[in-house]
């Protein structure tokens, strides 16, 4: 087993060669490692930086449809658009002044003054 291996006119023991040997092979699968985990990261970084990119278009696209229907939403609660509705498609008609209820405000709440708007807002009753 203790064979004797020639190189370039000198003895060389098989056994006591086989530990610089062994830590040849360890350095490349060590520096072949390196090589692929550093290859796989980048790869990840440049796929998270892709994925990033389409949220950000989907957060935009989101928040354009979101604008569209909030003046949509508005348009529809129009107190125009309401009674037009109702006359038209309703059939409703207007109410004469002495048909008319006026219900009192309850006390903390504060009819809004605005005709666009026909919202309740509730204040500070202190």
């Amino acid at each position: 087993m203790n064979t004797l291996v020639y190189r370039r006119g000198e003895k060389v023991d098989w056994i006591a060669g086989s530990g610089a040997r062994l830590l040849l092979w360890a350095q490349v699968a060590a520096l072949l490692f390196l090589a692929i985990f550093s290859t796989w990261q980048r790869n990840q970084i440049i796929h998270l930086g892709y994925e990033a990119e389409q949220m950000a278009r989907a957060r935009q696209e989101a928040g354009q449809t979101h604008r569209r229907l909030q003046v949509e939403v508005e348009s529809l609660n129009a107190v125009e658009r309401i009674e037009q509705v109702a006359l038209r498609q309703l059939g409703m008609k207007s109410g004469q002044p002495n048909e008319r209820v006026y219900i009192p405000t309850p006390v903390g709440v504060a009819a809004s003054t605005s005709p666009a708007t026909n919202r309740l807002r509730v204040t500070d009753a202190r």
